[in-house]
C-alpha cells in the first residue's frame, strides 16, 4: 500500500489537496482525504522524514503581499487527515515548483512569475520542518524569464535551475548553513537554439538527476525532447551529451512537454507529453547516460501534467489536468513498459503527483 498527494488548480473551490490509498495489488485508488491549503496549491513535496508534506501556491499575490507562498500541512491519522502547519510568502509570483534539499535545511522554490520576472529562492526550515524565512532569492533576467524548476544536485552544493523563457540552465553554489544562492561559473548553460519546430529554443522545464548523480536530464516544453548533460560534481560543470525527441516520428500536432522522472531503479526515464497526451519512454545507458526512445503510452486523459511511481516501482499515477482525472498504469521493471489498470479517480485539475509509502507512521 502507498498513499497518493495530489496538487491542483483551485479556481472554483478551497480544497486543492487529495489523498488517496494506492492498492499494492491491483492499483485501485481509494480516497482519503482533501485539505484546503490555499489557492492552487500545484506542486507538492513531501519531507523525507517527517509527516509534512509542501504546497506552492502558484498565485501571483496572496493576502496581500505581492507574490506566492508556500504552506506546510501535516500528514495525520495514516494520511486520512491533512493538518495545516503554515505558510511562509516566498516573495516571487507564481510559485510552480517545490522541491527539499538534501541536508533537510532548506526548501528550493521556482516561480514562473506571470510578467516574465522568473526567479528562485531558498526558504529556511525550522527545527519541526515548517518554512519560517526566505534565506536566498536569485533573479534571472526581469522581464524575460520563467523559471519552472529548481534542484540540488546529489552533494548538496549546487542548484541547477530550468528556466523556460531564458532557454538556459542556471547554476548556483548552495551553502546549506546560511542557505545563500551564489550564481557558479558559467553562471548558466544553453539549451538548443530556436528550430522549426522550436522557434523559441528548446525551453528547459524541469530536471532530474540520475540516480547515481554523473548525469542531469532535463525535458523541453517547447522542443518535445529531452537533453542529458554529463555532470561533474567537483567543478560543478554540466555537458550536453544529445537531445532526443520524445515525440512518435511523423507526429504534427501541437505539443508541449511537462514532467519527467526516472523508474526507481534507473533504467527507464518517462516524459509527459501535453498535445499527443502520452508518456514517452526512454531507455537509459548508464555508462553513457545517452537516452534510447523505446515507444509511447497513452495516459487515458488530457494534458498529463505530471505523474509518479509509486513507491516499489510497480505502479505510475498520471494526473491527467484537462480531462480532471488520474490514471493508474502497470509498470514492468526489466522492459519500461506501461499498460493500463482500469483504475483511477476524478479529481479537478490535477498538476502534481507524490507518492510514499503508507507505513512510515503519518501520525497514524
Amino acid at each position: 500500500m502507498a498513499l497518493v498527494f495530489v496538487g491542483t488548480y483551485t479556481e472554483t473551490r478551497k480544497d486543492g489537496i487529495y489523498v488517496f490509498r494506492l492498492d499494492g495489488a491491483t492499483g485501485a485508488l481509494t480516497p482519503l482525504a482533501t485539505a484546503d491549503a490555499g489557492p492552487n496549491p500545484t506542486y507538492l513535496a513531501l519531507h523525507p522524514t517527517l509527516p509534512l508534506l509542501y504546497a506552492a501556491n502558484e498565485v501571483a499575490e496572496l493576502g496581500g503581499r505581492v507574490g506566492g507562498c508556500v504552506t506546510s500541512l501535516g500528514v495525520e491519522d495514516g494520511g486520512t487527515r491533512l493538518a495545516p502547519r503554515g505558510r511562509q510568502p516566498v516573495g516571487g509570483a507564481h510559485a510552480c515548483h517545490v522541491c527539499l534539499h538534501p541536508a533537510l535545511g532548506h526548501l528550493l522554490v521556482a516561480h514562473y512569475a506571470g510578467q516574465g520576472d522568473g526567479s528562485v529562492c531558498a526558504v529556511a526550515l525550522a527545527p519541526d520542518g515548517t518554512p519560517c524565512a526566505v534565506t536566498a532569492f536569485a533573479r534571472h533576467a526581469p522581464g524575460k524569464s520563467h523559471a519552472h524548476c529548481a534542484v540540488p544536485d546529489p552533494t548538496g552544493r549546487y542548484v541547477l535551475a530550468a528556466d523556460v523563457a531564458q532557454n538556459r540552465v542556471f547554476a548556483y553554489r548552495f551553502d546549506a548553513a546560511r542557505g545563500s544562492l551564489t550564481p557558479h561559473a558559467p553562471a548558466s548553460l544553453p539549451l538548443p537554439g530556436p528550430s522549426d519546430d522550436a522557434p523559441r529554443g528548446a525551453g528547459p522545464r524541469h530536471l532530474a538527476f540520475a540516480p547515481d548523480g554523473r548525469f542531469l536530464y532535463c525535458v523541453n516544453e517547447y522542443g518535445s525532447s529531452v537533453t542529458a548533460f554529463a555532470w561533474d560534481p567537483a567543478a560543478g560543470a554540466l555537458a550536453e551529451v544529445h537531445t532526443v525527441s520524445i515525440l512518435p516520428e511523423g507526429f504534427a500536432g501541437k505539443n508541449a512537454a511537462a514532467a519527467l522522472h526516472f523508474s526507481p531503479n534507473g533504467r527507464h526515464l518517462y516524459a509527459s507529453n501535453r498535445g499527443h497526451d502520452s508518456l514517452a519512454v526512454l531507455a537509459v545507458d548508464a555508462a553513457s547516460g545517452r537516452l534510447t526512445p523505446r515507444g509511447h503510452v497513452p495516459t487515458g486523459g488530457g494534458h498529463p501534467r505530471d505523474f509518479a511511481f509509486s513507491p516499489g516501482g510497480e505502479f505510475v499515477v498520471v494526473a491527467n489536468r484537462d480531462s480532471d482525472t488520474l490514471v493508474v498504469l502497470r509498470a514492468d521493471h526489466h522492459t519500461g513498459d506501461l499498460r493500463p489498470t482500469g483504475h483511477g479517480a476524478v479529481v479537478s485539475r490535477p498538476v502534481c503527483v507524490k507518492t510514499a509509502d503508507d507505513d512510515r507512521g503519518w501520525g497514524g
